[in-house]
């Protein structure tokens, strides 16, 4: 089955998405370190989107996914929203096209962009994303 919307994603998208979910699939559980209150880094949406797009040369966004988790995911060059680890669900990245014939495609009112205040520059999470871009460099053949 070819879902509709793959019309409005170039072959080249669709090849990056692709190898996007391959090395995300892959990506084996690391162990990412402690915070300063000794509790253990977990993986977030924060960390996997910042290392996917150091990786595969996108734009990572901080924002919010509808009603108000704090989310981050990434835009290719041509503005496609891909996110690398959704809210609350099991299956691994999703891609909506930027461009549609409806704007009421769910990206549109499930991802709102926002000056978030994350703490992405204190050693832990630093220490954790170097260990996460490095595992993905591994994994996409850019050891």
């Amino acid at each position: 089955m070819t879902p509709y919307v793959t019309q409005f994603i170039e072959p080249y998208e669709l090849a990056q998405f692709e190898e996007i979910c391959r090395v995300v699939r892959e990506l084996p559980d690391l162990e990412l370190g402690f915070n300063k209150d000794g509790s253990r880094i977990l993986l977030s949406c924060h960390i996997l989107s910042r290392a996917v797009a150091m990786v595969f040369e996108l734009k990572y966004v901080d924002g919010f996914f509808k009603p108000h988790y704090q989310h981050s995911w990434v835009l290719n060059e041509r503005g496609n929203l891909i996110d690398v680890y959704p809210v609350a669900m099991v299956g691994g990245p999703i891609m909506y096209p930027h461009q549609t014939l409806d704007h009421n495609c769910p990206s549109h009112r499930l991802y709102e962009k926002d000056r978030l205040r994350l703490k992405t520059r204190n050693r832990a999470f630093c220490r954790a994303l170097g260990i996460v871009t490095q595992e993905i460099r591994r994994l996409h053949g850019q050891s």
